[in-house]
Order: structure tokens, then C-alpha cells, then sequence
């Protein structure tokens, strides 16, 4: 199964300077699991979701030993720059 890196940050953090740094703001969320707030790097996401696409699920791996099998619930991609914005990780049960 695939899988992707993911750091734990706090919603004080800056959603623009994460994406300088070359990471996307993200949430991880499912039934009965509270919103979890990651952020992933962008060249990861991208070479990811050449092999998943939407329904695919894959392990996403966050900081502490924490892994959840998601998909790619949505993903939010500037219509100019086709940088990635924002992404929701559904965590399946």
C-alpha cells in the first residue's frame, strides 16, 4: 500500500508560509476521529496521486507513530498556478 509523510501543526500556523516551505495544509478526518491539522510536502502529494487518484485508499503516516488508511477526499489546486491550496484526507474504516 502507498503511503504519505505528514507533519502535526497548529491552526496559529501560517497556511502561507507553510506553502513557501513547500507543504500544503491538510486535515485528516473520519467518523468518531477528531480533525487532525497536518501538513504534507507538495512534490510528495503530487508523485502520490499520479498512483491513487480519488479512490484509492493509502496509508497516511503523521508524526508520534500515528498511520490512518485514507483517500484523497479533496483537494483544492490554485486555478492559476496549479499549486496545491488545501487537502482533506477521509480516513476509512
Amino acid at each position: 500500500m502507498k503511503s504519505l509523510n505528514a507533519l502535526k501543526r497548529e491552526l496559529s500556523e501560517s497556511n502561507e508560509f507553510l506553502r513557501e516551505k513547500g507543504n500544503v495544509p491538510a486535515v485528516i478526518y473520519g467518523k468518531g476521529v477528531e480533525n487532525i491539522l497536518v501538513s504534507v510536502k507538495e512534490n510528495e502529494v503530487r508523485s502520490l496521486w499520479r498512483d491513487v487518484r480519488d479512490t484509492e485508499p493509502f496509508q497516511i503516516k503523521v508524526e508520534e507513530g500515528e498511520s490512518y488508511t485514507v483517500i484523497m477526499k479533496d483537494m483544492q489546486v490554485h486555478v492559476v498556478s496549479g499549486n496545491i491550496l488545501h487537502i482533506d484526507f477521509l480516513i476509512q474504516s
